[in-house]
């Protein structure tokens, strides 16, 4: 089966046999989202290249040669094994999840 652990910055991790084997990372911690342990704002999380939840098409598109294709789950790409879901098709659209390696995404 697989396990999991989540945070309220947004962030997922998955294991299987107990062993890690994949993340995800959604709107939860955006800007304006409920504030982090504490009261403190959750920290913006992003790929080293800074491609994170709110990033647009363009800036995706500007740093990973990217697959996107419309798909049940709605304007879905793939990039190097990074893959997510953007909110509409323009070069404006945003990033809303991110994901890589074992996760629950049903199609």
């Amino acid at each position: 089966p697989l396990s999991y652990l989540s945070w309220n910055d947004g962030l997922t991790l998955y294991s299987l046999d107990g062993l890690f084997a994949g993340w995800s990372l959604d709107e939860t911690g955006a800007p304006g989202a409920a504030p982090a342990a504490k009261g403190k704002p959750a920290p913006k999380l992003t790929t080293i290249s800074g491609i994170g939840i709110g990033s647009t098409r363009a800036q995706l598109l500007d740093v990973y040669d990217a697959k996107i294709e419309q798909t049940s789950l709605g304007t879905e790409f793939n990039a190097a094994g990074l893959s997510g879901i953007l909110d509409g098709t323009g070069g404006k659209a945003r990033v809303t999840n991110l994901w890589s390696g074992v996760n629950c995404v049903f199609r």
